[in-house]
This record gives C-alpha cells, structure tokens and sequence, in this order.
C-alpha cells in the first residue's frame, strides 16, 4: 500500500488562491450586478461561502481534487 503524503502548505496556499479567483470573481460579479447598495456586503460572504462549497464538493465527486489542487501538483 503506498503511504499518503501531505502536500507543502505553498501548494495547499497556491490552490485555495487558484480555487477562490476561479469561484470568487465570478460570485462578486454577479452579486454585484443583482444586489445593489450596502446590502452586497450582507450578501456577498454567504453567497461566496456556498458557492466554494458546491464547487469544491463537485470538483472533488468528478475528478478527486480541485483545479486549484490540479495546478498547484497536489495529487488526487
């Protein structure tokens, strides 16, 4: 059986940054264009928040890492 290694917290980094600007900027843009005024800083977190969860759950079911993980050289 081979033995699980963790990978480098540069490469765990690198793939959270990856993984958030690929959800991240897309969510903003929408709630920004949908919720207007102080309410998009009321918005804004859980939307994010849910999105990250749902990609990270899908990526994961389909593939076994993220495409934030895939860049970064952390394997499945």
């Amino acid at each position: 059986m081979r033995e699980a290694t963790l990978a480098e917290p540069g490469q765990r980094l690198l793939a959270r940054i990856v993984d958030t600007l690929i959800v991240g900027v897309p969510v903003m843009l929408v709630v920004r264009a949908v919720v207007s005024g102080p309410s998009v800083d009321v918005v804004a977190p859980p939307a994010l928040a849910a999105c990250m969860l749902l990609y990270e759950a899908i990526q994961l079911a389909l593939w076994g890492r993220t495409l934030g993980k895939r860049v970064a050289g952390i394997p499945a």
